[in-house]
């Protein structure tokens, strides 16, 4: 029956040692010139654009915009272009056969396909696992909804975003809005009316946006953007409410280590989600990178404040940035930034993906047997009775498996189809975690 054994958990005890460790930030990508080096060389050696964007796939690389060029970084942390840096347009081709304006978003799906938000060129394409582009939306005259994605006319896009069914979401600061392209390539408003402003939340197409900007999307299908103007992080569910979760709507830098609603923010325009539902953000003005932990409280992760480049190697609340206009969480667990003022990739390193040790409650779970060649039986005490969220995460972030157990009950969890080795098991309830542990798949 293999090796029986219990977890009394407060985070710190486990997985990863998390309230000893601090965070540092480093550059990863780029000299801080503006320029453009050549593939095959290191990414810290090579000089890049403005990056305003990253993206991180299953096989732990990264991906970054470089103005016209969209790069990816090895694992080794060598430097590759993947698309642009071409002269054609139609779709099938090579994606480094294509030409890019001026890329302003990514976003890679569980799949390994890769969308750009192209604002110079007004179009969002894809990038399939063979390395073929194709275009999703944009390049055309109209500007109603319901109409075939690629027959729209966007005037300047920001965000791009894809779910688990396959829709994908665009944000458009210009007709401030953000809109849906379906699985048979229709788009739709999304959210918003074309208006500038703060008209409160509800349903999302009622309500006013203000410069809509980067985009995230959680394991739910919930879609997170960053309202720029409004000084807030914003929500819209799968039923089309959208919610504030993060601001006050007062501009500045008030509120650290309280009421994420209560604080003020200074320009937002990036958002990430960890797969136990935390929010990250970069406030571009205010120079400093935020998060919002299980209890909803908001504190910040990196910079000081103070515009401009330093502190590598060092303290990442001591460091200077340069306008962070891109996050994503990288499979090490640490947190990547673009610094678009710096010609830079930064990463916080040492944080904890997606688990905070505050205001997490103790409970015992038991997880047998443990390595497991096939069932996992899963028994959870110490809470109160009820069903509870149950997630299986990779070594490198990704959500594989999302299910329910009953406290008191004991259940199983098959991972009989998944690759040998390390998986991290994450039990919540409405956002909060309520224990963790490591998983040795034989």
């Amino acid at each position: 029956m293999g090796i029986r054994y219990a977890v009394a958990v407060g985070f710190y005890m486990v997985v990863c040692g998390l309230s000893a460790v601090a965070q540092t930030i480093a550059t990863v990508a780029g000299t801080g010139v503006f320029g453009s080096g050549p593939s095959g060389a290191p990414a810290t050696a090579t000089p890049i654009q403005q990056p305003t964007a990253v993206a991180t796939d299953a096989q732990g690389n990264f991906y970054f915009t470089s103005r016209s060029l969209i790069r990816k970084v090895d694992t080794a942390g060598v430097v590759t272009t993947v698309a642009g840096g071409g002269t054609g347009t139609a779709d099938g081709i090579a994606a480094t056969a294509c030409a890019i304006s001026n890329a302003q978003s990514l976003f890679i799906d569980a799949n390994g396909v890769m969308f750009i938000a192209d604002k110079g060129y007004k179009v969002v394409r894809k990038v399939d696992t063979t390395g073929l582009i194709y275009k999703v939306a944009g390049g055309g005259t109209h500007t109603t909804d319901g109409i075939q994605a690629d027959s729209f006319q966007f005037s300047g896009l920001y965000g791009v975003v894809a779910d688990s069914r396959g829709n994908v979401y665009m944000s458009d600061p210009g007709l401030q809005k953000i809109f849906r392209v379906d699985v048979s390539g229709i788009i739709h408003t999304f959210a918003g009316y074309g208006v500038a402003g703060w008209t409160g939340d509800g349903v999302a197409t009622g309500a006013a946006l203000n410069w809509p900007a980067g985009m995230a999307v959680d394991q739910w299908d919930n879609v997170y953007f960053a309202d720029q103007y409004n000084q807030r992080i914003r929500k819209i569910d799968t039923s089309g409410i959208i919610a504030t979760v993060v601001g006050s709507g007062y501009t500045g830098f008030t509120g650290d280590d309280g009421d994420a609603l209560s604080a003020s923010l200074d320009t937002p325009v990036c958002v990430a989600i960890s797969p136990t539902g935390e929010i990250y953000f970069g406030d571009s003005e205010g120079d400093r990178v935020r998060y919002v932990d299980a209890a909803g409280l908001v504190h910040t992760i990196a910079g000081n404040g103070t515009p401009g480049y330093g502190g590598d190697n060092g303290p990442a609340t001591a460091a200077r940035l340069g306008g962070v206009s891109g996050i994503a969480l990288a499979a090490s667990g640490g947190i990547l930034l673009a610094d678009t003022r710096n010609n830079r990739v930064r990463e916080i390193t040492q944080w904890p993906l997606g688990i905070t040790n505050t205001a997490i409650r103790s409970v015992s779970m038991v997880c047998y047997p443990n390595p497991v060649a096939g069932s996992l039986t899963v028994w959870l005490n110490g809470t109160a009775p009820g069903a509870y969220g149950c997630i299986v995460v990779s070594v490198e972030g990704t959500t594989l498996l999302k299910t329910e157990i009953v406290a008191g009950t004991p259940e199983k969890i098959d991972i009989t189809g998944y690759p040998s080795g390390y998986y991290l098991l994450i039990v919540y309830d409405k956002g909060r975690v309520l224990g963790t542990t490591q998983v040795v798949k034989e």
